[in-house]
């Protein structure tokens, strides 16, 4: 004959599910800079050092350097076309030409 019996139990399981968590989020966190660090960081040139040998350093001035001048390389005529355009719409509402030009200069400065 088999009978079965039930004991009432009470088991608190929210330490538990915290520490899954914070570990769970550690690993995560791990993977995630091994990632950048192979797939983004390994892609930027390194610093070179007073005698030009490479560091482990990742040059970023480089990089956003090289970047910006190839995104600049590919939209060149659209900036020039759109300056053209805003320094036409603000001389057509200006008078002389050199009035406008001088104006642009001190807005520079």
């Amino acid at each position: 004959m088999r009978t079965e019996i039930t004991i009432p139990f009470a088991f608190d399981t929210a330490p538990i599910e915290q520490m899954l968590q914070e570990r769970g989020t550690e690993e995560a966190m791990k993977i995630v800079e091994r990632m950048v660090r192979e797939n983004v960081i390994s892609k930027v040139p390194k610093q070179r050092d007073y005698y030009g040998s490479e560091t482990d350093k990742p040059d970023w001035k480089q990089y956003v350097d090289q970047e910006f001048r190839l995104w600049l390389d590919e939209h060149e005529q659209e900036i020039v076309d759109e300056a053209a355009l805003l320094l036409a719409a603000k001389a057509g509402r200006k008078g002389p030409w050199r009035d406008v030009l001088r104006e642009i200069r001190e807005e520079q400065s």
